[in-house]
């Protein structure tokens, strides 16, 4: 037997680490940014585009990371559909993400309850979903086709013990 079975790949780790670290973290990315002749003049595309007229959906939107990508879809123009399972938690956190995304963002924000864990609940929630799309754009050729950019699958929980739902 070896001494060190794992100091190969102990090794290899480690290195896999530090470059990761020293390259692909924030800090690494603006210092290597600047290295870069072609992306000197290169504005930033999160920071020039717009969003305007495009629709998203996003689960579990009332906190974390799901919050964060609602606050800054709707900071760039889109209309956002929060799927969230608690209404008291999802008006609040539309109140602090409208407060952050500036003015006329409460009106491009929607909350719909769901829980994603349940079939009838999505197609509950998909219903809702079709009916506000065709109350919002009347009658119509494209009044039938509900409009959605972009869907943020980010619901999610984690238990420590198995668990069933009614279905």
């Amino acid at each position: 037997l070896r001494a060190f079975p794992m100091g190969g790949q102990l090794s290899t780790t480690t290195q896999f680490y530090l470059h990761g670290r020293s390259h692909f973290t924030h800090t690494g990315y603006e210092l290597h940014k600047k290295t870069y002749a072609h992306y000197k003049n290169v504005p930033d595309a999160l920071e020039v585009t717009s969003l305007l007229s495009k629709h998203f959906m996003v689960t579990g939107a009332n906190a974390g990371i799901g919050k964060e990508v609602t606050t800054f879809l709707v900071s760039k123009g889109a209309t956002v559909y929060m799927v969230c399972r608690n209404e008291s938690k999802a008006m609040e956190s539309k109140k602090l993400i409208a407060a952050q995304a500036g003015p006329g963002a409460e009106e491009r924000m929607h909350v719909l309850i769901c829980d994603c864990s349940l079939e009838a609940d999505v197609r509950s929630m998909w219903g809702r979903f079709v009916e506000d799309q065709t109350r919002s754009y009347g009658s119509g050729l494209d009044a039938s086709i509900p409009k959605l950019d972009g869907l943020v699958c980010n619901a999610g929980a984690l238990l420590s013990t198995r668990t069933l739902t009614s279905e």
